[in-house]
């Protein structure tokens, strides 16, 4: 008779294995057979068949037990990469034109930067008094700020205005 540690340790080891091979039946299943579902009417349908042969199988194993089991396994028609492509081909060509407008925005949205943080590297620059101090005392790490967050951002929370240029036209309201 065995000790309740030699039990524990043998469970133990007997569900590290299962875990392994039912991992392996479910790689198997979806290389071979993707019409069929892995899930755990189909784990314990391979299990009940191969009993403790099923800590030691194999792909032939697996496959042998899958034409030989008297379960029937429900199966599910698996559409090809191609058949795919085509029904979303189909789908966006009946898309108005707003609707394939708003599907690229969705898809492929413009890059945004990030908001431009409180503190930098330690530095407080949750104020325009801070981004001062950072400037006069850090010249390159301001100049990395503003690379990375934008003028505008470092200008806005400085309270800077864009002032016009000489020659450019304004419109004014008559």
């Amino acid at each position: 008779m065995s000790s309740r540690f030699e039990q524990r340790k043998m469970a133990a080891t007997r569900e590290a294995q299962t875990a392994i091979k039912c991992e392996e039946l479910k790689q198997w299943l979806a290389e071979k057979h993707p019409d069929i579902p892995y899930n755990e009417a189909t784990k314990r349908a391979f299990q009940e068949d191969m009993g403790n042969a099923f800590l030691v199988a194999t792909d032939a194993d697996f496959e042998y037990s899958l034409n030989t089991s008297a379960t029937t396994f429900s199966r599910q028609r698996v559409p090809t990469q191609e058949e795919v492509t085509a029904a979303e081909n189909k789908r966006r060509r009946a898309l108005s034109l707003p609707e394939l407008q708003d599907l690229a925005r969705f898809e492929n949205p413009e890059p945004t930067r990030d908001p431009l943080p409180a503190v930098w590297f330690g530095a407080d620059i949750s104020t325009a008094e801070g981004l001062r101090r950072l400037a006069a005392r850090n010249i390159t790490s301001f100049r990395a700020l503003t690379s990375r967050y934008g003028h505008e951002a470092v200008n806005a929370r400085l309270g800077a205005t864009k002032q016009k240029q000489v020659g450019q036209s304004i419109n004014l309201d008559i």
